[in-house]
């Protein structure tokens, strides 16, 4: 995770995924997992333009804390 988060952060990017538990896993454990390197929740799920995952991760410094924007720049680098 941290080498995924550490290339996004480079390029500017938000990095965006679900936890599921179709696979056995404990949804509050992975939710947990994922809020340690910066997750948070995607306020902005559904909205035009935002992605439908329901965690979001943006760099450092690209948004207030706690606050997703609304538009993402998916581009890759």
């Amino acid at each position: 995770m941290q080498h995924v988060t550490a290339a996004a952060d480079l390029c500017g990017m938000p990095v965006t995924l679900s936890p599921s538990d179709a696979f056995g896993g404990d949804l509050v454990r992975l939710e947990a997992f994922y809020r340690r390197p910066g997750f948070i929740a995607n306020t902005w799920r559904g909205e035009v333009g935002a992605s439908r995952e329901s965690l979001v991760r943006v760099p450092p410094g690209s948004a207030p804390d706690g606050e997703v924007p609304p538009a993402y720049p998916w581009h890759t680098c």
